[in-house]
C-alpha cells in the first residue's frame, strides 16, 4: 500500500511570517487583519486549488492501491518444436531410414489395434458368458420343442430334406 505523502501546511501569523499549521486547519480558515486581506485572498484561492489537486491525486492513489489487490495477470507461454516447425527432420533422413520408420510406425499401429480388440473382448467376456448360460438352454429347449410338435402332428421330417414352406 502506498502511503500518502506528508504535506506541510503553513499559516500566516499576524506579523506576516509563516508558522506550521499543526492543528490541521486549512489555510482558508485564517483570520488576518483587514489590511492584508486582498493579498491573502488571492493566495488562499491558489492554495485552495493546489490543495484540491493534492487531495484528488491522493484519492486516485488510494483507489489504485485498493484495486491492485484485485488485479490478475494471465501469462501463456508456448514452445514450438523447431524440427516440426521447419520440417528439417524428414529432409535430413535417408530414404531407407524413412521407410524403416514408416514400417515401424505401421506395425506399432497394428499391434495397438490388436491390443485394443483384446481389451474390448476381455471386457465383453462376462456379458457373453451370461448370454451363453441363458441362450444355450433356451435354444436347446426351442429345438426339442419344435421336434416334439412336428412328431405329434404326424409329419416326419427327414434330416436331409429341406423344410416345407
Amino acid at each position: 500500500m502506498v502511503r500518502s505523502p506528508h504535506i506541510n501546511l503553513f499559516a500566516v501569523s499576524g506579523g506576516g511570517s509563516l508558522i506550521p499549521d499543526t492543528t490541521g486547519r486549512s489555510i482558508l480558515s485564517l483570520r488576518l487583519p483587514v489590511g492584508g486581506l486582498p493579498v491573502v485572498r488571492g493566495q488562499n484561492f491558489q492554495l485552495a486549488e493546489v490543495q484540491e489537486q493534492i487531495e484528488q491525486l491522493l484519492g486516485r492513489i488510494r483507489y489504485l492501491d485498493a484495486n491492485v489487490a484485485y488485479s490478475t495477470v494471465e501469462l501463456r507461454i508456448y514452445q514450438v518444436d523447431q524440427k516440426m516447425a521447419t520440417g528439417l527432420e524428414s529432409d535430413s533422413q535417408s530414404f531407407g531410414a524413412r521407410l524403416s520408420g514408416a514400417l515401424t510406425g505401421s506395425s506399432k499401429a497394428v499391434w495397438a489395434g490388436i491390443q485394443g480388440f483384446m481389451v474390448i473382448l476381455a471386457g465383453a467376456l462376462p456379458v457373453l458368458a451370461i448370454l451363453a448360460v441363458i441362450g444355450i438352454p433356451v435354444f436347446w429347449f426351442a429345438k426339442h420343442r419344435r421336434k416334439r410338435i412336428n412328431s405329434r402332428s404326424g409329419m416326419p421330417q427327414e434330416k436331409n430334406a429341406p423344410p416345407e414352406s
